[in-house]
């Protein structure tokens, strides 16, 4: 899925749900702290899986 499709997905769905732009903006910084938090999470576990 390129950047561009992405980015007219999300802004779809805050569109969809009537954010204003500052609900948008906070939505968008949850969002990546949980993507953020899921990323390590993920390299962590592969990581352990290598030295096992």
């Amino acid at each position: 899925m390129n950047e561009l499709k992405i980015i007219s997905e999300l802004t779809g769905i805050l569109v969809k749900n009537n954010l204003s732009a500052l609900e948008a903006l906070e939505a968008l910084e949850e969002t990546k702290k949980v993507f953020l938090e899921r990323s390590w999470h993920i390299a962590s576990e592969k990581q352990h899986a290598i030295k096992d």
